[in-house]
């Protein structure tokens, strides 16, 4: 039972990390850069990301919370309910609620709303095209597309878009703090 009970650990620590890191990633690196690129750039790689991200984030983040139930029940220390109403058993009920709470934000919230974002076509107004070299600017390579301005709406959905991406990484932080609060108690 007790190399049972590794495996689940690292399973559910693994797939911890690729949920959090996968996120952090995304709303620290990818969706900054995203915003420098041209819009019909950013639309391209906006669209192939999230389809590819989706499932991963379905995958990675329901691995985390069935091995952490797994981990906390019948190979750990909760077996009864008084065991869940101690203290470890609510810090664990809290840390299994924001989890709960983060992997329907991330589907719904953030994954569904991505998607919808980045299809939708009256959201992305037409860049002007390439100008042909020599047409109107002397000595530029011909290539001046400019990057209109978005559009409320547009931006009305970045800004819940980075709401919900800072909403999910403080929850982890939270999170964290509560697997924290567990080894302590339970001397693991």
């Amino acid at each position: 039972m007790e190399a049972l009970t590794i495996i689940v650990q690292w399973l559910h620590i693994v797939a911890a990390i690729m949920w959090v890191g996968g996120s952090m990633l995304l709303e620290l690196g990818l969706r900054p850069v995203l915003e420098r690129l041209p819009q019909s750039v950013e639309r391209d790689i906006g669209r192939k990301v999230g389809r590819v991200l989706a499932p991963y984030f379905a995958v990675s983040g329901s691995a985390t919370i069935v091995f952490g139930v797994l981990r906390g029940t019948l190979l750990g220390p909760i077996r009864s309910v008084s065991t869940l109403l101690s203290p470890y058993g609510i810090v664990w009920c809290i840390a299994l609620v924001l989890a709960a709470a983060l992997a329907v934000l991330g589907a719904v919230g953030v994954g569904r709303t991505t998607i919808r974002y980045y299809d939708a076509d009256e959201l992305w107004p037409i860049e002007q095209s390439p100008s042909i070299p020599g047409d109107s600017h002397e000595g530029d390579a011909g290539y001046a597309a400019i990057r209109p301005a978005r559009l409320p709406q547009t931006n009305l959905i970045r800004r819940r878009l980075i709401s919900y991406g800072r909403l999910q990484l403080a929850g982890f932080a939270l999170i964290l703090i509560c697997m924290q609060l567990m080894s302590e108690m339970f001397g693991n």
